[in-house]
């Protein structure tokens, strides 16, 4: 069934078994990316039923690392944060976060006078350069390839 993943499923290249084969604990993408799963069971039943456990796990796994993800953004450094969550999950939290970041810019609670909307803009554009310069030193720093794939991904 391995060698089939990655016509069923895009990027996902294999799945690291427990001991026993019994269930799957990681799924690994075309760059090498290791992503944990959450209890993925292929114990009997059908090819179907086992890729589906396979999907619902993925789904899983990905939902909880991009709480968790959401969650350690407001608290960690910003460098720190990209380097210890997978691509897509650093990606979708980053697209959540600006797209926040943009709303609470034109949400705000009163009538913003236009030098109020000025000053607002001018932040969050200096926001936006210091996030883009923060991943620009990281690339030049010494980044495990998976790292720089996502930086590349982040930035471009």
């Amino acid at each position: 069934m391995v060698p089939h993943l990655k016509k069923l499923f895009e990027n996902l290249v294999d799945l690291t078994l427990d001991e026993e084969e019994t269930s799957a604990v990681a799924m690994i993408s075309m760059e090498g990316e290791v992503v944990q799963l959450k209890s993925c069971s292929m114990r009997g039943g059908e090819v179907e039923e086992w890729m589906h456990a396979v999907e619902e796990s993925m789904r899983y796994s990905l939902k909880g690392a991009t709480r968790n993800a959401i969650i350690a953004f407001e608290q960690d450094d910003r460098k720190e944060w990209i380097t210890r969550h997978c691509c897509q999950v650093t990606l979708t939290v980053d697209t959540i976060m600006w797209t926040r970041m943009a709303e609470e810019l034109y949400l705000l609670p009163s009538e913003p006078t236009e030098n109020d909307e000025i000053q607002n803009m001018e932040e969050f554009i200096v926001r936006i350069v210091l996030d883009l310069e923060d991943a620009i030193k990281l690339i030049r720093t010494q980044i495990s390839h998976i790292q720089r794939i996502n930086l590349n991904a982040l930035v471009t």
